[in-house]
C-alpha cells in the first residue's frame, strides 16, 4: 500500500515576485519635480474637486471590470473519468486514503498564507517522472474543494501534460493567446466537476523562453490574480531546463516533488541548491511506500 505524498515545510520568506511594471520615478535628476506648476490642470488634480472625484472612481470600477472580463475563462469542460489519469484521485475519489493526503497537503499551503501572504505557486521537482504534474492537479482539486478559487497554468511549454493528464482537448492555450494577443480569459478552461480553472498548454512550444520572459505573459498573469486565490504553475524539471530560474520569478513561493527511489540524494541537493531557501515553501515526498 502507498502513502501517496508527505510534505516537510520548510522556513518562508516574503515574497519576492517581479511586478511587470515600469518605475516612472528612475532617470529624473531632479527627483521628480520637472513638470512645472503651470502644466498642471488642477480641474482635474484637485482633491476639492467632487465631480473630478467620481469620475476617477467610475473610471477605476470600469476599469476593473474591463479587466474581470478579459480574465473570465472561455468555456466550460466537463471531464469524462474514463480518460481522466487514475492516480488523479482527488478528481475519481476512488482512494480516500491518498485523497485525504492531498486535503492534508491543500490545508498545509491554505494555512500557509496566515503567516505571509502568497498566491503564486510553482510545483516543480528535480527531474522528469517524479509526479509534479499529478501531485499540482491533486493539489488543484483539493484546493478546489476546500473553497479556494484555483487556476493552473500549464508553464511546462516543452512537455505540456495537463490536459493530457486530465482528458481534455483546446483550441486555444497559452501559446495561442501570447502569440495572437488574446485576453488570457480567451484560453482559460473551467474543469468540472473539479471546480478548477487550466490555462493550458496544447503542445510543445519552441520558444518558451521567449514567451515566460515576455511582457505580454506577464501582463496575462497580472490581470488573471485578482480572480483566484491560488495560482498554481507547472514547471519544467529543474535539473533539465533553465525554465523553472525564470519560472521563480514570477511567482511568490515554490514547492519541490521527489519520488522515492526517483531521485539521488546528490540530485535532490543539486536541484534545492538552484533556489533559494525564501523561494521554497516545501518538499513533497510522492508514492512513499510503507514498510
Amino acid at each position: 500500500m502507498e502513502k501517496m505524498l508527505e510534505m516537510v515545510t520548510s522556513k518562508v520568506a516574503e515574497p519576492r515576485r517581479t511586478k511587470p511594471f515600469r518605475d516612472e520615478s528612475t532617470g529624473q535628476d531632479d527627483g521628480g519635480q520637472s513638470q512645472s506648476l503651470e502644466k498642471l490642470d488642477f480641474k482635474y488634480y484637485s482633491l476639492s474637486n467632487a465631480s473630478s472625484n467620481k469620475l476617477e472612481i467610475r473610471d477605476t470600477n470600469g476599469l476593473r471590470s474591463r479587466r474581470e472580463a478579459l480574465a473570465q475563462p472561455s468555456r466550460e469542460v466537463s471531464l469524462n473519468l474514463f480518460h481522466v489519469a487514475p492516480n488523479l484521485v482527488t478528481l475519481h475519489e476512488h482512494d480516500l486514503k491518498a485523497s485525504e493526503q492531498y486535503d492534508m497537503l491543500a490545508l498545509r499551503l491554505i494555512s500557509g498564507t496566515t503567516e505571509r501572504m502568497f498566491k503564486r505557486v510553482l510545483i516543480t521537482s528535480a527531474q522528469k517522472g517524479e509526479g509534479r504534474t499529478s501531485v499540482l492537479l491533486n493539489l488543484a482539486g483539493a484546493l478546489a474543494k476546500a473553497g479556494k478559487r484555483v487556476l493552473v497554468v500549464d508553464t511546462d511549454l516543452v512537455r505540456p501534460s495537463v490536459v493530457r493528464l486530465l482528458g481534455i482537448e483546446s483550441q486555444i492555450g497559452l501559446a495561442e493567446a501570447h502569440r495572437r494577443d488574446l485576453p488570457p480569459g480567451a484560453a482559460v478552461v473551467k474543469v468540472l466537476p473539479g471546480g478548477f480553472h487550466v490555462l493550458p498548454t496544447r503542445e510543445r512550444v519552441d520558444n518558451a523562453v521567449e514567451i515566460l520572459t515576455s511582457p505580454v505573459f506577464q501582463e496575462m498573469l497580472e490581470i488573471l490574480d485578482p480572480g483566484y486565490d491560488f495560482i498554481l504553475f507547472d514547471s519544467p524539471p529543474l535539473l533539465e531546463r533553465a525554465d523553472c530560474t525564470m519560472l521563480i520569478r514570477l511567482v511568490d513561493t515554490a514547492l519541490i516533488v521527489i519520488r522515492q527511489g526517483q531521485t539521488r540524494t546528490a540530485q535532490m541537493a543539486k536541484a534545492i541548491g538552484l533556489l533559494s531557501e525564501e523561494d521554497i515553501f516545501g518538499v513533497v515526498l510522492n508514492r512513499i511506500t510503507d514498510k
